[in-house]
């Protein structure tokens, strides 16, 4: 299963030790181990992220993760969608306060006191006994994140919601007088201005999507190629599971994005 795992340490040198035990894990196959993030919150209550093992598409959630985080605990987030779609951004942090459960973030939070650091990782692993032994010998507080809800369902809804409103004012504009028309002629082209911006959201998280879940099937096949015999097994399922994922997810998005441009193309 594809989880965020988050292990919270007493100090930075056994953060790291943490690090270094779930790249050993990768290696025997016991986990397939795509992006860590190492988060440390200093004796005065400040937090910052120490390192990010991978900069690309495989380090998008643990990224998100570790940015909320930070905001949460001491500082800003700064995730943005550019000049287009930023007036979305605050969907976009909530779907990832949804996704990963507000209540686990702030748990963590809470568990990262001073003078702790968490190691933040975006894993497969088919049971969680590998972790949590090389955990706890480290004296390691540990959370799973489900990746619950997903962005594109976020999307068809808010774009749900801005329909039944453009109806709404559509048929208010049909009753309304002269003089209050302009108003709500204004109010509609907000709503087609907004539709739009979903469309082009939906674009970026199918590129996204695309991105991370390829990167996640090239890592799975590297790690198979140097894999033992026992642990091959366990990596020809979650190979095929990443390959299932990423044609199903593509459909969904790709069927998104052409249902939206067929219904802002009738507006």
């Amino acid at each position: 299963m594809n989880r965020i795992i988050v292990s919270v340490f007493d100090n930075e040198e056994k953060a790291f030790s943490g690090q270094t035990a779930l790249k050993d894990l990768h290696l025997n196959g016991d986990i397939s181990l795509y992006a860590t993030a190492v988060v440390s919150k200093n004796d005065q209550g400040e937090v910052e992220t120490k390192s990010i093992s991978e900069k690309g598409p495989l380090g998008t959630r643990v990224g998100m993760i570790s940015g909320a985080f930070v905001g949460l605990v001491g500082g800003p987030i700064g995730m943005a969608l550019g000049a287009s779609v930023g007036a979305l951004g605050g969907m976009v942090f909530d779907s990832t306060k949804k996704a990963f459960g507000r209540n686990i973030i702030d748990e963590v939070a809470k568990e990262l006191e001073n003078g702790k650091t968490a190691v933040i990782a975006e894993v497969e692993e088919g049971w969680k006994t590998p972790v949590d032994t090389k955990m706890a010998e480290l004296n390691a507080m540990v959370f799973r994140f489900n990746h619950s809800e997903k962005m594109e369902e976020q999307i068809n809804r808010e774009w749900e919601t801005t329909e039944a409103e453009l109806k709404e004012l559509r048929e208010e504009l049909s009753l309304a007088s002269n003089d209050a028309k302009a108003g709500i002629e204004a109010q509609i082209a907000t709503l087609q201005n907004k539709m739009s911006a979903l469309k082009e959201l939906a674009e970026k998280e199918l590129d996204q999507f695309l991105a991370s879940t390829e990167a996640k099937v090239n890592e799975l096949e590297k790690q198979f190629e140097t894999a033992g015999e026992k642990a091959k097994t366990k990596l020809e399922k979650r190979l095929k599971e990443a390959k299932d994922t990423l044609e199903s997810g593509r459909k969904t998005l790709e069927d998104t994005i052409d249902n939206f441009a067929k219904e802002i193309k009738s507006l």
